[in-house]
């Protein structure tokens, strides 16, 4: 829904999404939902490696 929020009411046209590189579900949900990899990289301050995902919210919600 937030991504359709963004899409439809602020006129925002992608978002970066990240989650932890091990975090298979939250990985699948990105996907699911048009979530194209960008790149993965490891987070400020930590050793935690992060995967970037940018979605595009013209289609968003459309797998919910």
């Amino acid at each position: 829904m937030a991504l359709r929020i963004a899409g439809e009411e602020l006129g925002i046209r992608r978002v970066l999404v990240t989650c932890d590189d091990d975090n298979v579900a939250s990985i699948g949900t990105i996907e699911k939902n048009g979530g194209r990899l960008e790149d993965v990289v490891e987070a400020p301050g930590t050793h935690n490696r992060l995967r970037r995902y940018w979605i595009d919210t013209s289609g968003a919600g459309e797998h919910t």
